[in-house]
Order: structure tokens, then sequence, then C-alpha cells
């Protein structure tokens, strides 16, 4: 099994919202995390609310920015995957 959810834990010296993944195999167990995203690195404070869908062959997550920034309101973001 696949977990996305969101993280929040200090990062960079303050509190930001980190959307994470990990596996299991019998919710036991799980993976050291796949990815750690927190959108700093594109001017927002942090991600959020990951959600995953198929759509045909591909895997796709949506998720929001979190924490407003002067010219940097929340944002709808997506990744895709096979």
């Amino acid at each position: 099994f696949y977990l996305f959810f969101s993280a929040f834990f200090e990062s960079r010296g303050r509190m930001r919202s980190h959307i994470s993944g990990v596996k299991t195999r019998d919710f036991k167990t799980f993976s050291e995390p796949l990815f750690v995203w927190h959108g700093e690195d594109i001017g927002y404070k942090g991600f959020a609310a990951p959600e995953v869908i198929r759509l045909g062959e591909k895997y796709i997550m949506t998720y929001n920015s979190w924490g407003d920034r002067i010219g940097k309101f929340n944002q709808l973001f997506y990744a895709e995957s096979t």
C-alpha cells in the first residue's frame, strides 16, 4: 500500500506543512518517506491535503499550497505517475 498525507513539523527554522508518502505491506512497518514536499523552493509556506486518483494508466495526486504569502495565494497543484 502507498499512503500519502499532510505532515506538520519544523523545517528550515519554522513550522510548515509538508506532503509526504510512505509504503507498507502490513500497516505495522513503514518505509522511509518516499518524498517530502514543502513548497519553499517555489515560494510557498507549505503543501497539504494530498488526494490520489487513478485515471486510465496514470495516478494523479492533487494537493494545495498552505499559508498565504504576499503575492503567493493558496493554489492547487497536481503530480502524475505511472
